[in-house]
């Protein structure tokens, strides 16, 4: 969300983890275009997260960061624009009704179970 308060997206997602025993790593993914869309820096999470191999090691740290910035009206590729701006209204419709109601106002159905598809 701040990313398109800004009127930003980014292409490259790092993960960052700090164990118990103070030690940290970084992950990173770089996108096949920039975004700025939650469900699609969800996903570049998730799969880095599957690169971490904790064990049994506590987790002390997680820093999420988005580089390699451009303005958000700057189109990186000619395909799918149609239907990246019908998701770029889906989530200016969330922010405005999460400005207004409260971060927990609406939430994507997907969002509601913590299962692997």
């Amino acid at each position: 969300m701040r990313l398109r308060q800004e009127k930003l997206k980014g292409k490259i997602i790092t993960l960052k983890i700090r164990n118990q025993r103070f030690k940290t790593f970084t992950k990173t993914l770089t996108l096949a275009k920039a975004t700025n869309f939650s469900d699609k820096i969800y996903r570049a999470i998730k799969k880095l997260l599957k690169d971490f191999n904790l064990g049994d090691q506590k987790v002390r740290l997680v820093g999420i960061k988005v580089s390699k910035l451009i303005a958000q009206e700057i189109q990186d590729t000619i395909f799918n624009e149609d239907c990246d701006k019908k998701r770029e209204n889906t989530h200016k419709a969330i922010d405005i009704i999460q400005r207004k109601f409260g971060s927990g106002a609406i939430r994507r159905a997907g969002g509601m179970f913590f299962r692997e598809r």
